[in-house]
């Protein structure tokens, strides 16, 4: 009687319609009876993992609709280290150890309430799919799960949807097209093979054939009109045309 006289209070809506509410109150109730009354008033059917066990407390002095009572539910839920996942009409009550093995829904963000886990599909454009994965792995909780398929360049993530919502703004800041910048320097007193080699020789690192990075610029020179062809970022870019302007002078002997 203890917790079936605190734990759900049913209360007709005073509003014209016939939507009812409930006003939620738990002290040290069984997990698994707060289950079942949230199954009576959304509907839903749970499958429970056996080692789903405990009391919970939960105090509300607000009148919950159906959809209300269920992320009420998933917040519990969360908080004593379970978790839900939907496939089809079933909704797996788990521990969040092992919540991602359990048939997360697959891309299903429009349907899912944030304290639900699902697993996305998220293709990178920009970047490669293992960089974000180092980027994002240390977001994702210890019972989640981030991998990249580097042949598709995506990355799959299980984790609760609101957690995801954020991850996902990281990707959008982060997956931004940064392009490069085809320059052509014409030189007019040294030769371009000459200058190619120098240039190689003062930045390996950033001209080499080995070179790689932001500060990368690819040099190619074209031996017809004696021209340069420079790719990279403006930046780097920039830094060696001030380079060439310097090594294109007069020869001092013949």
């Amino acid at each position: 009687f203890h917790w079936l006289a605190l734990v759900v209070c049913l209360l007709a809506s005073p509003s014209w319609s016939d939507a009812q509410t409930w006003k939620i109150n738990l002290k040290n109730a069984d997990i698994r009876e707060f289950i079942t009354q949230v199954s009576t008033i959304t509907g839903k059917t749970f499958v429970v993992d056996p080692r789903v066990k405990g009391n919970v407390t939960v105090v509300s002095d607000r009148k919950l609709d159906a959809e209300a009572v269920y992320a009420l539910f998933l917040s519990v839920l969360r908080v004593h280290g379970f978790g839900a996942s939907r496939t089809g009409e079933v909704v797996r009550i788990v521990q969040s150890a092992t919540v991602k093995q359990s048939g997360a829904p697959v891309n299903d963000d429009g349907g899912a309430l944030s304290e639900e886990v699902v697993t996305r599909v998220i293709s990178a454009r920009n970047v490669a799919a293992a960089e974000l994965v180092k980027i994002l792995r240390p977001l994702i909780p210890q019972y989640g799960h981030i991998a990249a398929v580097a042949q598709a360049n995506v990355v799959i993530i299980s984790d609760h949807a609101d957690n995801i919502g954020r991850l996902l703004t990281i990707i959008r800041q982060v997956d931004v097209a940064d392009e490069d910048e085809v320059v052509v320097v014409a030189l007019e007193q040294a030769w371009v093979g000459s200058v190619v080699e120098i240039l190689e020789q003062v930045a390996p690192d950033q001209i080499g054939k080995s070179a790689d990075g932001p500060q990368r610029v690819l040099v190619i020179g074209n031996d017809r009109n004696n021209t340069l062809v420079l790719r990279g970022k403006s930046g780097p870019i920039a830094e060696v045309r001030s380079l060439i302007e310097q090594l294109d002078q007069p020869a001092t002997s013949s």
